[in-house]
């Protein structure tokens, strides 16, 4: 059976409660949730703002050492900015998914064996999670953790947010378990 350390691990690692599951079962968020999305999304929203003002002043800097005209000075600005601003979009389209998903509040899950992998590349490693027709990125600690669940438990429910793809729970399947009224997406 399902060891109650590996759940506490889970929790913790993810950042649930038993209201919080008990919640997601239902297809909702709860206000904890809610009000860590809302953090998440002042913090990646900084870090971005932070990011796009360091790059141009960089760049101003680095295209007034030619000693351009103004004119063409403001040219290559133009031109550097249509470079730059389509990355810096595509990277803060996750603060605005999880603001749609935090209007909406809906909860899906998806339940079934998952299947985890780890890429190595240089500089860094990338873990994902696969269930049914989902994938999920996720960090280290929880792809350790649930390496060692699933061997025991090999069925687990991911409880995530629609438009993000951000986990909130997981919980191994369990017979008997009022699962409510999330949306499933089955496997």
């Amino acid at each position: 059976m399902y060891q109650v350390e590996n759940d506490s691990d889970l929790s913790r690692i993810i950042g649930f409660n038993q209201n919080d599951l008990l919640l997601n079962r239902r297809g909702q968020m709860s206000e904890r949730q809610i009000l860590a999305a809302q953090q998440s999304i002042a913090s990646e929203s900084q870090l971005i703002i932070i990011l796009v003002i360091a790059l141009e002043t960089a760049i101003g800097v680095w295209m007034l050492s030619f000693g351009d005209s103004i004119l063409n000075w403001l040219l290559k600005l133009i031109v550097v900015q249509a470079i730059v601003l389509p990355p810096v979009f595509y990277i803060s389209r996750l603060p605005r998914n999880i603001r749609v998903d935090i209007e909406i509040n809906k909860v899906m899950s998806i339940d079934g064996s998952i299947r985890l992998t780890s890429y190595h590349y240089r500089g860094g490693h990338s873990y994902t999670l696969l269930i049914g027709n989902q994938w999920f990125s996720i960090e280290r600690p929880l792809f350790e953790t649930l390496q060692s669940i699933t061997y025991r438990e090999p069925e687990i429910v991911v409880y995530y947010l629609p438009k993000s793809k951000v986990i909130l729970s997981i919980e191994p399947v369990m017979s008997g378990v009022d699962r409510g009224h999330a949306g499933t997406v089955g496997t």
